[in-house]
């Protein structure tokens, strides 16, 4: 299809859903309602090397905000954030090792931050939960039954059965249970005031080496002081191999606090930059106000290239048409077709028009900001995404 008639199609499935059912009085669009030359513009206009590639602290990045407002005020959408169409938000950068760095009892060479920590002194006995993981739908849980509240919580790394084809966690791929980020947020909402990973020796494979401290993307610090020590030093606590062979024989959870305590102070130092989210919204009416459909797409890129990059070692302005100008200009067409789509609709969702910021090399998006400033409350408002993956018209891939 081409892009005028994805374009086409995305509106008429927002308005559609927008409208309510097909027995809402909406008005029907013709296949080629959306003309080529506002998207090609809108794409043009976002690719250029004037932009930049939309990289963070670039000029070009900000001048791609001011043009997608400026659209949205054409479109004569209302402003989504109060009185403002943009709304603001640290992205972490990176992280760097500052010099007060201490764990009792283990060289400075056993041990190390990851990049998603927060800084922080922290002390308590050493609750060993094995793999850290909370799997309802698998019956597997490893966090019931013991009190996290002031302890220091002890996991290893990855998940049961890597090996086994046939394991609940998704085979031998690493499913989504195996996300440290999560382990650790979990374990933090529990009352951990610091959680330590370590390799068990199943994928350890007697080479006991730690990660570098490197930035893990654009999300916020966890929290609470997160770790990684060597197996070896883990060891001196729990047989880590003796758990790891009982619970892939049986799928079974061990967590137990353990005779030990452990203290320490983490030093990191992370750096940010200021993002934010460009949006407008319809507002509903009628029976249907309360609902909300939300159509986005991020607008940023990789700037100039560099780390996430596919020439990592190049400087070159990477302009990013496809990555995301495509899905953004498509948003831009939708925001003033929609306008008149929904035009005579005795009753409308709330439709929602989001061009996010987002960090594109390490696939976390920001659109978690804009549901947090609560201009859709969630627990009030029923909400409905709808979209099209705009990316590679020409081939038919997506993004």
């Amino acid at each position: 299809m081409c892009s005028a008639g994805k374009v086409a199609a995305l509106a008429l499935a927002c308005a559609v859903a927008a409208a309510g059912s097909s027995r809402a009085a909406a008005p029907k669009a013709a296949p080629n309602a959306a003309p080529v030359a506002p998207i090609e513009k809108h794409i043009r206009t976002l690719a250029s090397d004037a932009m930049e590639g939309r990289g963070l602290n670039t000029k070009g990045l900000d001048d791609a905000a001011d043009y997608i407002e400026k659209e949205l005020r054409a479109a004569k959408l209302a402003p989504a954030f109060g009185s403002s169409y943009r709304q603001k938000f640290p992205v972490k950068t990176g992280v760097a090792l500052g010099a007060k760095n201490s764990l009792s009892g283990v060289a400075a060479g056993d041990w190390t931050p990851l990049g998603f920590s927060s800084p922080g002194t922290f002390s308590g006995p050493i609750a060993f939960v094995g793999y850290g993981i909370d799997a309802p739908p698998l019956s597997y849980r490893e966090f019931e039954g013991i009190d996290l509240k002031g302890k220091v919580a002890l996991m290893l790394r990855y998940e049961p059965q890597e090996r086994d084809e046939k394991s609940p966690f998704d085979g031998k791929k690493p499913s989504r249970w195996s996300a440290m980020r999560y382990k650790a947020t979990r374990a933090r909402d529990l009352g951990a005031v610091a959680v330590i990973f370590v390799t068990g020796p199943l994928q350890d494979e007697g080479k006991d080496k730690l990660p570098a401290l490197t930035n893990d993307g654009p999300e916020s610090p966890a929290g609470i002081p997160v770790i990684q020590v060597k197996t070896a030093v883990a060891q001196t606590w729990v047989d880590l191999g003796q758990f790891q062979k009982d619970v892939d024989a049986d799928l079974k959870p061990r967590s137990r606090v353990l005779d030990a305590t452990l203290s320490g102070t983490v030093d990191v130092q992370a750096s940010f930059a200021n993002g934010q989210n460009v949006a407008g919204m319809i507002r509903g009416r009628g029976r249907l106000a309360d609902q909300v459909v939300v159509v986005g797409a991020h607008y940023d890129h990789l700037g100039h290239g560099g780390k996430g990059s596919m020439r990592p070692n190049d400087t070159a302005i990477h302009n990013g048409a496809d990555d995301n100008a495509s899905g953004t200009a498509a948003v831009l067409v939708a925001a003033r077709r929609l306008q008149e789509l929904l035009g005579s609709a005795a009753d409308r969702r709330t439709v929602l028009l989001v061009a996010t910021h987002t960090s594109p090399s390490p696939g976390t998006r920001y659109e978690s900001a804009v549901t947090r400033s609560r201009v859709v409350p969630c627990e009030e408002r029923k909400t409905r995404s709808v979209g099209a993956p705009m990316g590679a018209f020409s081939s038919g891939s997506t993004r």
